[in-house]
């Protein structure tokens, strides 16, 4: 018994190395030149990833309001913080 299941583990060991598929090497210089053809175009284009809070500068610096942020407004007394928030 021990030894049918240590044949039958080494089998399936060996199935799963031989189903491991090779993926391609780049190159560094392959690798850079992805890397900026993708911001060139995201430069072209730009598009928040989040939801957009309407204020450009803000924006700008968060991408947008993301699903996973936590948002704290804080400061003083009638500064604005509920019409902002609204």
């Amino acid at each position: 018994p021990l030894e049918t299941l240590l044949n039958s583990l080494e089998l399936e060991v060996f199935n799963l190395t031989n189903e491991i598929k090779t993926q391609k090497i780049y190159s560094n210089a392959e690798l850079l030149s992805n890397v900026f053809l993708e911001l060139k175009q995201k430069s072209l284009n730009p598009a928040l990833s989040g939801l957009a809070s309407g204020f450009y500068e803000l924006d700008s610096f968060t991408q947008g309001f993301q699903k996973s942020d936590l948002i704290i407004i804080a400061g003083r007394p009638s500064m604005g913080k509920t019409a902002l928030s609204l």
